[in-house]
Parts: structure tokens; sequence; C-alpha cells
């Protein structure tokens, strides 16, 4: 199945599937094959895909969710793409995303976010907060134009007064909006339709390297004082860097099978500093050596692709700009290493 296809079948379908029974109708159990049916390619042109989507990491690099809804069919069904250095979940952080108009005739690709987490923490001002973080993407990544993309998106045939949905596609940072009766017409065709996912996660890794909407003064890309293609690559490696180490699901799993004593100089929280959560102290680091994120997501394993250090460690080995623990081991004295042996007994 062409994605044309796909797309046109959610539309076509589901306003007359909502009428009936939500458990094992079969529309359901489409839209939630779909990510199977994307992974493995199905019937898409295959070499399409690889080579397009090897610029920005294959598909198989993303989580993919396809919901009609959870226990009951939703409003909007979607499909979302989602790198998982910023988000597992729908319901947090930034990803791509197609919706599907609740008529059927209209449906929006774009970069958007989920609003769950956003509206529990910030309340009244998560409308603002939302539509700062879109702002603060879109400005990033000023060429999302060129690719006639959005920022402010309309056409998208949510219910009447529905605030909530409104307010959701207004904090989308950009993305366009087909209506499905030029997608009958076969305008634009399956190839223009692909480009236009192609090019959105694309841009979707460019905001993650260019720190998406975090404000932190190091997660800004300084195009000021760049002065050629490599400079910018490196920096923007080393954004990703800094993303995963900060994913919070991942790196619990890396802190719960590393345990929580510093892998280079011994350091255990609770020895020397007393009863101190030392979860909350131990830091995770990637591994992976910067030359290697030639923009692609590498699989991440928090076994073989990390290490747990405390912070002085962790910042002199990116100093030291070392990729094994055993090289950054060798730079730190005997005598300090033994002192933690000591103390830790």
């Amino acid at each position: 199945m062409l994605l044309r296809e796909l797309l046109l079948k959610i539309s076509n379908e589901y306003k007359e599937a909502r009428k009936q029974p939500f458990k094992n109708h079969p529309l359901a159990n489409f839209i939630r094959s779909i990510p199977d049916q994307i992974l493995n390619y199905g019937n898409f042109p295959r070499s399409y895909w690889e080579i397009e989507l090897g610029k920005s990491g294959t598909l198989s690099k993303y989580k993919i969710v396809a919901s009609p809804g959870k226990g009951n069919w939703t409003d909007v069904p979607w499909i979302a793409f989602m790198d998982e250095s910023i988000t597992t979940s729908a319901e947090k952080g930034y990803y791509v995303v197609y919706l599907f108009a609740p008529d059927g005739k209209s449906i929006l690709l774009g970069l958007g976010q989920g609003e769950h987490s956003v509206r529990k923490e910030f309340k009244r001002k998560a409308n603002q907060i939302l539509t700062q973080r879109a702002d603060i993407i879109a400005t990033r990544n000023p060429n999302f134009t060129s690719y006639k993309f959005k920022r402010i998106l309309k056409g998208f045939n949510y219910k009447p007064n529905d605030k909530v949905r409104e307010n959701w596609i207004s904090s989308f940072a950009f993305g366009k909006v087909y209506q499905t009766k030029n997608l009958k017409k076969i305008v634009p065709n399956d190839n223009n339709l692909m480009k236009d996912l192609v090019d959105l996660l694309n841009l979707y890794q460019k905001s993650i390297y260019n720190g998406g909407w975090s404000i932190q003064e190091d997660d800004k890309i300084d195009y000021d004082i760049v002065d050629n293609d490599l400079r910018i690559q490196e920096q923007m490696r080393i954004k990703y860097h800094k993303t995963v180490e900060r994913n919070q699901n991942l790196i619990r799993q890396v802190k719960k099978i590393k345990g929580y004593n510093c892998e280079a100089c011994g350091l255990n929280f609770k020895k020397i500093y007393g009863n101190f959560s030392d979860k909350d102290f131990i830091e995770a680091h990637h591994l992976t050596p910067l030359s290697e994120l030639k923009g692609q997501k590498p699989k991440l394993s928090p076994k073989e692709d990390f290490a747990v250090l405390c912070s002085n460690c962790h910042r002199m080995i990116h100093r030291y700009k070392l990729t094994s623990i055993d090289s950054f081991k060798d730079k730190i004295s005997d005598e300090f290493k033994n002192l933690m042996k000591k103390l830790n007994k």
C-alpha cells in the first residue's frame, strides 16, 4: 500500500467507522498495524525510503505509533514518528505526526508537541508555553518555508468550538495541511507525499541538533562564529550528544543496569557524602564518538553505549574527548583512585 492510499483509507473510512463498535474494528486494527507496515516497508517503494531516509536515520530508528484511540474512538486519529532521544510518548516532547480530521476532509502533517505533560505542569499558562516552544523551534529552522511548510496551519477541519484541538494545532512548529479531495485527484502524487515526510523528518533531526525548544545557552549553535560546514556539523553532533544524555527514560535504564558508582574514579556517593540518593547524582555518559554521529540516530543500548560517571569525571572525559573509559582512567592519578578504593571499603 502506497502512502497516499494509506492516508486516504483512514480519511475515507474513519467517519463511518466511528459509528460502529470500537473493539476489533477492522479500521482500528488497520491503524494500529501501520507502524509494522511502515517498518517492514510492505509495498512501499523500498529504495526511496532507504535512500531518502538514510539522511536522517532509517525509519527503524524512530518509534512509530498509530492510534485510533484507547478503549474508544478518538476524535482525531494520528500517526507519530518519535525520536526516542526526545520522547517515546505522544503526551510529551515533540515529534512528526499525521492528524486526520474528524470529517475526513483534511490531513495535517507537522512537527507537533505533546501537550498533556505541559498542561499538567503549567496549567493556565500551557498554551503560552506551547506557543513559545513552537516559535523557538521554528526560529531555529528558518528554512522550513523552503520546503513549503507553514508556521500557521489553516484548513484542518477539527470539530466546531473545539478549543483544545485548536490550541494544540497552534502549538505545531510548522507543517502543511492536505485536502483529501486533492489527494483523491492524485495531487500531490505519492512521491510528493513521501518527500514531504522525508523533508519533515530531516527538519525534525535539525531541530534536535539545534537544541529543540531549550533555551540553555549551551544548546544553541553559534552561527556567528561558524566559518564552515564542518564546524556546524561538529556543533550539531555535540548538541545531539547532550540530548541523548538528557533522555531521562534511557538514563534510568542505564543507571539500573550499571549501578551508581563512578566507573572512572570509583566514587561512591553514599560512602563519601552520606545518606543522599546516589540515583540523583551519578550521571550517564554516552560512549559513541562524536565523529560517528553523522546526522544519524544510533541504536542505543543502555548496557553497551553508556557509562556512569560522577560529575567531575563526566566533564573531564568530555574535555579530553576520549571515547574509552579505560583510556580516561589513565588520566586519573593513582593516588586519587587508591583513596577512593580505601574510602569505599
